[in-house]
């Protein structure tokens, strides 16, 4: 019995696993169509990694204002220098950071937000998404 159950179990974490790589993964494609500049810098060999992961959300500004309570972070570094994109973007060497969730993105730093075609701000910039209105995490 308790193989079954262990099996049972193995199978539940299996399949969230699953779950959320497809998440992930549809939070990076997001976030490249979404930012114009990634793909250039993407296409010019200028992005040196990438990395995901989901994260809880509590106590931050996706959380507050956009109802999140978990995340897909999604980091991008770019090279040093970049050629690809504007100078006065400051893009050389930045490791640009997106919060992903439904419904859209957080997107923090000024040359990141350049990236995205958001004017940049100190702020955060929220990006509505709508392919990712039905994000599930």
């Amino acid at each position: 019995m308790r193989r079954v159950v262990y099996a049972a179990l193995l199978l539940l974490a299996s399949a969230a696993h699953g779950a959320d790589e497809q998440a992930e993964a549809r939070a990076h494609q997001a976030v490249f169509a979404a930012c114009p500049g990634l793909e250039t810098l993407q296409d010019a060999n200028e992005i040196i990694s990438t990395h995901s992961e989901i994260s809880e959300a509590l106590g931050s500004i996706q959380h507050e204002q956009l109802g999140w309570s978990k995340q897909v972070d999604i980091s991008v570094t770019l090279a040093d220098p970049v050629k690809s994109v504007p100078a006065n973007w400051y893009a050389n060497g930045q490791t640009c950071y997106f919060s992903v969730g439904r419904g859209g993105m957080v997107v923090s730093k000024k040359a990141c937000q350049h990236l995205c075609d958001i004017s940049p701000s100190s702020q955060p910039a929220i990006v509505k998404i709508p392919a990712l209105d039905d994000l599930s995490l």
